[in-house]
């Protein structure tokens, strides 16, 4: 896995482990501790608020006797209704209480007492109902009314079971436990009345009384165990009151024992109030203190865990640090050496390619220098330096043997291609002689076929020249129309009568580019037609565009697929010649270097339905200037066949034209030869060539002369020959006008 990684990566990976186990155990103790601050933070939030559901405790406890005694027949009504409001009252703030606090993430025993109390609480507005109605007596609603109670008090301690914390735990255990003898202080004391209303004690008030003190002792016993030794001395003073309250309910208490059941009880409820109110009095005292405790416990607790969380991590980070550190300065004295190699092995690598492409020009050198490589020392990278030092001018040196070797190729077919064009410009003269004079139709049908296809091999000769980055050297001096040249380019392709012509836009070329455009659309349509179904059109249009003037030619064959498409439009965009060589579809290059000529944009997209759409977008500088104008962008959407295409040019037989509704009419203006009859002058140039249009622009490009008949629809050739092949240096048919195939 670290077979390909760097020595600095290498050596951190050794001390990946025991980082990574550090990072660990530091990252689990952390988050213990902030979880365990966390909680503690919650818990005492929780006992600082505890008055709360103290208030609440009493409140339910001081509406219990309201209520029973208004079901005794008792005029209590107004006390009744305050006791309510206060009880609303306490179960407000208890709820805004626990409302601040988050319970669940104490623990799911606490979640689960929560709910349990509002469920008790919930119980309340029903109970109310049925003692207003009098629908319920007096010993359910205490016992209902004891169980809401119980709820609340429990609530604490709950709470304090499920931490992890157990000082925290017992301080709210202890506050629960008091709070439970309060309650059954209470209850014992309702018990009492109840019994002293009756007059005698029965079987369930007897019972009731016995488990009364039975639980009281129960839950003295579990406050000792909880408690501190300073809560133990509070309960015990509070057991023990003073010596004339204890004594008092001692005796009051033994006489209500005593009795027995069915025994008469001789105690007034006065006296029995009092003796147990003085024992409930002193009971109440102990909760708020232990509340207090539990809050100071909780937060110490927090301050502590927070304390050891950010010790822990500290010291995880520095530990770590240093380790990091130690790797870090062992693999710099390794990899700064390399890492000086490594860059000049880089700018090597930048500088080779441009050498190569600089060398691939004839006549162009080298034109860089070698970097010097550093040698630190006679260590293992300073020997590898002079070993890649050696490497590095082999490498120059047979990267110059190469650039030449391609030079000396490029320059062979240059030649080559040279020749062979000035050999058939030669021959396109004689041809040109030849079909002046003949007169027999088949014997001239032979020389036009002939004259076609010694165009043809002449465009491949230029297009050698472009592949070896020379110009063909063809040049018009006068500018030529748009259409000219389109037809000009369609002489150039084997099956030109497939082709038809859609023109909107007509401007007039300069006379310099003209040949290259014929060339770039020639070797465009060569390939549209090659590459279609025999029975097909291929359609070419001109528009004009936001960028100048926009070409869009359309076939219908099975097109291609996006993986195509995307290599294609890559080949035009950026020819490298590295990859030309041993390349089966050269077209792409020499329209990549032709497009680069002219700053043309040239893009292949899918059809709607089939075949494929190239758009090749010409700027305004190749146009004669003032005749290509600005339009708004968004009207210069690439011609697509249609139902409501402009008129079609046919370059079949016959130069008909086909209009929208698929009829046909005569039009001249078919497939451009070679050669016109003498153009007018344009400017101060006394030179002839293609025509230029006398109207405004733009226009429609005017009619041919007319062309004797000939068969089979080859292109035709007027007129005298006026131009000079730039590479033979004799009169060669380099101007192209239009002309009508018969």
């Amino acid at each position: 896995m670290l077979h390909h990684q760097g020595i600095r990566t290498k050596l951190l990976a050794v001390l990946a482990l025991p980082i990574l186990a550090l990072v660990v155990v530091a990252s689990v103790v952390s988050l213990q501790a902030f979880g365990q601050a966390g909680r503690a933070r919650q818990v005492e939030r929780l006992a600082q608020g505890a008055g709360a559901l103290g208030t609440l405790v009493s409140s339910l406890q001081a509406e219990r006797t309201v209520s029973v005694a208004a079901l005794q027949m008792k005029p209590v009504a107004a006390e009744l209704k305050k006791a309510r409001a206060s009880t609303d009252a306490a179960l407000v703030a208890s709820e805004e209480l626990l409302g601040s606090v988050d319970i669940a993430a104490l623990s799911p025993q606490a979640t689960a007492a929560v709910a349990q109390a509002a469920r008790g609480q919930a119980q309340l507005t029903a109970l109310r109902a049925e003692v207003t109605k009098g629908f319920v007596e007096a010993p359910q609603v205490a016992d209902r009314f004891a169980a809401i109670i119980g709820y609340q008090i429990v609530l604490p301690q709950r709470i304090g079971d499920g931490l992890a914390d157990r000082a925290i735990g017992a301080q709210l255990s202890s506050y629960a436990t008091a709070q439970r003898l309060v309650e059954l202080a209470t209850q014992e004391r309702e018990t009492g009345l109840t019994v002293i209303a009756a007059g005698a004690v029965d079987g369930a008030t007897g019972s009731a009384l016995a488990r009364s003190t039975a639980l009281q002792n129960e839950a003295v016993i579990a406050f000792r165990q909880d408690a501190t030794a300073d809560q133990v001395k509070a309960l015990d003073a509070a057991l023990f009151m003073p010596v004339a309250a204890r004594a008092t309910y001692r005796d009051t208490q033994q006489a209500m024992l005593a009795a027995g059941t069915g025994g008469r009880v001789k105690l007034s409820s006065s006296t029995w109030r009092n003796a147990t109110n003085d024992r409930i009095t002193a009971l109440r005292t102990l909760a708020g203190p232990i509340a207090g405790n539990a809050a100071d416990v909780a937060g110490s607790s927090a301050s502590s865990a927070s304390t050891r969380a950010s010790l822990v991590l500290a010291g995880g980070g520095l530990l770590v640090a240093l380790l990091v550190l130690l790797g870090l300065v062992l693999s710099r004295t390794i990899t700064r050496p390399l890492r000086r190699l490594t860059e000049v092995a880089g700018q090597m690598r930048d500088e080779l390619p441009l050498m190569v492409e600089r060398m691939a020009t004839p006549g162009d050198g080298p034109g860089i220098t070698t970097p010097d490589i550093p040698i630190g020392g006679n260590d293992e990278v300073g020997r590898l330096a002079q070993a890649f030092r050696d490497v590095n001018a082999t490498t120059v040196r047979v990267a110059e043997e190469q650039a030449a070797l391609r030079s000396s190729i490029a320059e062979m077919f240059v030649n080559v291609a040279r020749r062979n064009h000035v050999l058939l410009s030669r021959q396109l003269s004689f041809i040109d002689q030849l079909e002046r004079t003949e007169e027999n139709p088949d014997t001239l049908d032979n020389l036009f076929r002939l004259d076609h296809l010694a165009t043809r091999m002449r465009r491949n000769a230029e297009s050698l020249i472009v592949l070896a980055g020379i110009d063909a050297g063809r040049r018009l001096r006068r500018p030529m129309p748009l259409s000219d040249v389109i037809r000009t380019g369609v002489s150039e392709i084997e099956r030109y009568d497939r082709v038809d012509l859609a023109l909107q836009a007509d401007p007039p070329m300069v006379g310099h580019v003209a040949l290259t455009a014929a060339h770039l659309l020639a070797e465009l349509l060569e390939n549209a037609t090659q590459f279609s179904n025999p029975d097909t059109r291929v359609v070419t249009a001109t528009t004009f565009t936001s960028r100048g003037v926009r070409i869009t030619i359309t076939d219908h064959g099975l097109g291609m697929t996006w993986d195509e498409i995307s290599d294609a439009n890559e080949r035009i965009a950026n020819p490298p010649m590295s990859d030309v060589v041993g390349s089966q579809r050269l077209g792409f290059y020499v329209v990549g270097r032709l497009a680069r000529r002219l700053d043309a944009t040239i893009e292949l997209k899918p059809g709607r339905a089939q075949g494929t759409i190239v758009t090749i977008d010409l700027p305004p500088g190749l146009f004669v200037a003032g005749t290509v104008v600005e339009i708004p962008i968004g009207l210069d959407d690439a011609f697509e066949a249609g139902p409501d295409q402009p008129e079609l040019v046919d370059l079949t037989d016959g130069g008909t034209a086909t209009g929208p509704t698929g009829t046909t009419e005569p039009r001249p203006g078919g497939l451009a030869d070679r050669g016109s009859a003498p153009a007018q002058p344009v400017g101060d140039q006394g030179a002839t060539g293609p025509r230029t249009p006398s109207a405004p622009f733009p226009q429609q490009p005017a009619a041919a002369p007319a062309a004797l008949p000939v068969a089979g629809s080859l292109p035709t050739r007027r007129g005298p020959r006026e131009s000079v092949d730039a590479l033979s240096g004799s009169p060669v048919a380099d101007t192209v006008a239009p002309a009508t195939p018969e």
